[in-house]
Parts: structure tokens; C-alpha cells; sequence
């Protein structure tokens, strides 16, 4: 059972962060299990700033553990 969120999985859904249309939920699978992210989505958040280049993907796992991920694009 995984335990501990991994540097991988922070690698993994920070590239999430950057997709122009995120998806509901997102697995990354190991060799000892599976971990499954879904999306929360909620109107406090400010999850895209077009002006700041500012993106970012609220994400929960099977075990309530919630984690803001924060991508930064260029901007023109």
C-alpha cells in the first residue's frame, strides 16, 4: 500500500498542470500499486490566469490526501 506521495507523482501531476483540458482523474501506476488522483473542482479556486501565465490542478487520492499542484507558462 502506498503511503508517502512519492517525488514521481509530484513530477507527474505538475505536467497535468499544464494540460489545456485536465482530465476528471488521473492514475500513475508503480511497481508495488496504483495511485489515483481526481480532480476537485471548485469556483474559490483560481486555476488559470491567462495574464499571469498561472495554472494549477487541485487534486485528492483514495486516502483524502489533497494536494495543490502550480504550473507557471510564459506569458508574451
Amino acid at each position: 500500500m502506498i503511503t508517502d506521495i512519492r517525488d514521481r507523482t509530484y513530477r507527474e501531476l505538475s505536467g497535468f498542470a499544464y494540460d489545456i483540458k485536465p482530465r476528471k482523474s488521473y492514475t500513475i501506476n508503480y511497481e508495488d500499486g496504483k495511485e489515483k488522483w481526481t480532480v476537485i473542482h471548485n469556483k474559490k479556486f483560481k486555476i488559470h490566469d491567462v495574464d499571469t501565465g498561472f495554472d494549477a490542478l487541485v487534486v485528492k487520492n483514495e486516502k483524502n490526501i489533497v494536494l495543490p499542484i502550480v504550473a507557471l507558462k510564459q506569458t508574451q
